[in-house]
């Protein structure tokens, strides 16, 4: 037997029937990142507006979490499915609220105190999306497609965690901007017109990022204009900085899983 035809005869063995994830977790990978956006969009539009019940239902999702968590302990078994389905996707909406009610409350506070917050924010944003960039990193953290991981962070699969970064590190860029702009470190608008609001600049950067994905010119499509025109260098510097350390190495990811699972 060749070493080639060796290959395939394990390729062929690792990807039998009884190996395959069930029909219930495909769908429910798929599913997943869907809600995740669903959740950030309906955020950034202020359908979901924020206030004391918003902190409430992410303490809620919290202890959803906690509850599925324990019970879906132990091996990965079809019957554990669903719990463990469950408690992964009530964390990683935790995860999304979590970050973006942080950042508008960080941005939203006239103190110099949360300065040093939204610069450590920003300094681990680069870096993660930097180290996303790297194929041998960006699967050590978020694992092969197709994978099944009996840890519950990893069983939605990588779609899941890239939504999710998405939205955490969307939400950061859009808290230091508008920090920033507060204390006129840079100009979002004109002389004398108001700064426009945490979400309108979310919205900026949600543009940027639906924008760049290649071939689909969703903006376009849907006849969605830019939210703002920044007049000055500064804003300019961090969009740049949102495309090199976000948008670039998210679709890049997306697109080598994708790839792979096509495959």
């Amino acid at each position: 037997m060749t070493q080639r035809e060796g290959q395939n005869a394990s390729g062929a063995e690792s990807a039998s029937p009884s190996d395959r994830p069930p029909a219930s977790l495909v769908a429910a990978r798929m599913l997943a990142p869907v809600v995740i956006l669903a959740v950030f969009a309906l955020l950034v539009a202020e359908v979901i507006p924020v206030s004391l019940w918003t902190w409430a239902a992410t303490g809620v999702l919290l202890a959803a979490f906690a509850a599925a968590a324990s019970e879906g302990r132990g091996a990965w078994t079809t019957a554990s499915a669903p719990r463990k389905v469950f408690a992964s996707t009530s964390l990683l909406l935790v995860l999304v609220l979590y970050y973006y009610l942080l950042s508008r409350l960080l941005a939203t506070e006239d103190d110099w105190g949360f300065a040093p917050i939204l610069a450590l924010l920003l300094v681990g944003a680069v870096a993660l999306g930097f180290g996303l960039g790297i194929p041998r990193v960006r699967r050590s953290w978020l694992g092969e497609p197709g994978e099944v991981k009996e840890d519950l962070t990893g069983i939605l699969g990588p779609y899941a965690w890239l939504a999710v970064l998405i939205a955490i590190m969307t939400s950061v860029f859009a808290s230091v901007t508008l920090f920033a702009a507060e204390k006129d470190i840079i100009s979002l608008t004109a002389a004398g017109a108001d700064l426009p609001s945490f979400e309108r600049i979310a919205q900026q950067y949600v543009w940027q990022f639906c924008k760049s994905v290649p071939l689909l010119d969703i903006t376009q499509t849907l006849r969605w204009n830019v939210p703002f025109v920044y007049p000055d260098a500064g804003t300019g510097t961090l969009v740049l900085l949102y495309k090199l350390a976000v948008i670039i190495p998210l679709i890049g990811a997306f697109l080598d899983y994708w790839r792979q699972q096509t495959e």
